[in-house]
């Protein structure tokens, strides 16, 4: 019943070398003292920082939505609030974007769809909210990522019956570091929930709930680059019809499971997370592009090329052996070869870190974090968790980071506003 309850609360709001994700040549950070149940970690990582918490003034969080960190600059999306704000690394308040009107509150339920098919947005939503729609500063973000320097918000907005007549469908929006809407990419995902950035091959990919799947997209192209499931759904009157419309709620949750394809086998997902991109090194030398996609309700890891081909399976637990992890979340690969993962396991909610060959080297716990969720690494070792139990941020990083934040009275050097201080 958890795993039901669990994605219904969404919905409703090639061989390698070897068996390792990652050339298992590549450097690999290890760990300090090791204990029974947990790991140290190095003694050069710590625990830098936390911001946010609960609230609607700048700063604060109703329902955090993504997190991305690039440049000394740390963007996070909201979901209830319609924003994106941006953050120095040390938790310092730099600006924002978006409306900042509650999503919650926009008018569109599944129920309200499956009773007035044919109505359009303006006759279901406020008038502020239809203006901001038309606008194009009111979205869902469900994950923000950084691309060339820019930032791209996983737009969540569920299709519309007819598709030709919605102001808004699932799309990815590039925002300018200022706020700047610069461009969108439409995506054929009914409901998104999480977005990866390759950048060296302009590609992106998104995580759909509905689909139990994920794709990927050529950001250049503007076209569909592969998908870990074939003929995707597409029709959200469909799914109005079968689901929605049951007649009794064992109806609803058995053709919930049917219609996003609920499964255990291979390549399949119950309730898909978290991705990432990586290579590593084929039989024949060549470097095969993959993506790394986390399968929460089934309690593992799944490997895909990057054009959707099933690999390899990672499970959390496994008779006779030590359990790696329990609730995964969300997921980041180094450039080390260095696996991140935000576990919600309820005796201790943490972020692991695994060895290329998926060897758990450490954990990051915090006594405040509860529920980690959204995860971003960025190149010079920050590590930055998102956790929705207290809507706040947590930074982990290089000791002398800490020291360095310290000096600079937990705030880091001052930066420009991106934004203006405020709400663009």
């Amino acid at each position: 019943m958890r795993r039901l309850a669990h994605l219904l609360a969404i919905l409703a709001a090639c061989g390698l070398a070897t068996a390792c994700p990652v050339d298992p040549q590549r450097a690999q950070l290890t760990s300090g003292r090791m204990e029974a149940e947990a790991p140290a970690a190095p003694t050069n990582i710590t625990f830098i920082a936390s911001f946010g918490g609960p609230g609607l003034e700048e700063g604060r969080f109703r329902l955090i939505g993504g997190v991305a960190a690039r440049g000394g600059r740390v963007y996070v999306g909201d979901q209830r609030l319609s924003r994106v704000q941006v953050f120095d690394y040390f938790g310092k308040f730099l600006g924002s974007w978006g409306c900042g009107l509650d999503t919650k509150d926009f008018g569109v339920t599944d129920q309200k769809l499956a009773l007035n098919p044919q109505a359009s947005e303006a006759e279901l939503m406020s008038a502020g909210v239809v203006e901001a729609i038309v606008r194009r500063d009111f979205f869902r973000p469900f994950d923000v990522a950084v691309y060339e320097g820019d930032v791209l918000v996983l737009n969540n907005f569920r299709s519309r019956v007819d598709a030709t007549v919605a102001l808004m469908t699932p799309e990815i929006l590039r925002f300018s570091p200022q706020g700047e809407l610069r461009e969108r990419y439409p995506i054929s995902a009914m409901l998104p929930g999480f977005i990866a950035v390759d950048e060296a091959n302009h590609r992106a990919a998104c995580s759909d709930y509905m689909n139990n799947a994920f794709v990927v997209y050529d950001l250049v192209k503007g076209e569909l680059a592969g998908s870990s499931r074939k003929l995707l759904q597409s029709s959200y009157e469909s799914y109005l019809h079968l689901v929605v419309n049951a007649p009794t709620p064992e109806q609803q949750v058995q053709r919930l499971r049917e219609w996003t394809l609920v499964g255990s086998g291979e390549g399949q997902f119950d309730l898909i997370g978290g991705l990432a991109f990586y290579s590593a090194q084929s039989a024949e030398g060549e470097t095969v592009d993959m993506v790394l996609a986390v399968d929460t309700n089934n309690n593992r890891l799944q490997i895909f090329t990057a054009e959707g081909k099933h690999l390899q399976t990672i499970a959390g637990a496994e008779p006779g052996k030590r359990s790696l992890f329990t609730s995964p979340v969300d997921v980041a690969v180094t450039a080390k070869g260095v696996v991140y993962l935000t576990d919600q396991d309820p005796k201790m909610p943490a972020v692991s870190v695994f060895s290329s060959r998926f060897e758990l080297l450490y954990k990051l716990v915090h006594p405040d974090m509860a529920k980690p969720a959204y995860l971003d690494i960025t190149p010079d070792g920050f590590i930055f968790v998102s956790d929705l139990a207290t809507n706040q941020v947590f930074v982990f990083g290089p000791t002398e980071a800490k020291l360095k934040a310290g000096a600079a009275g937990q705030t880091g050097e001052p930066e420009a506003d991106p934004g203006g201080g405020g709400t663009v």
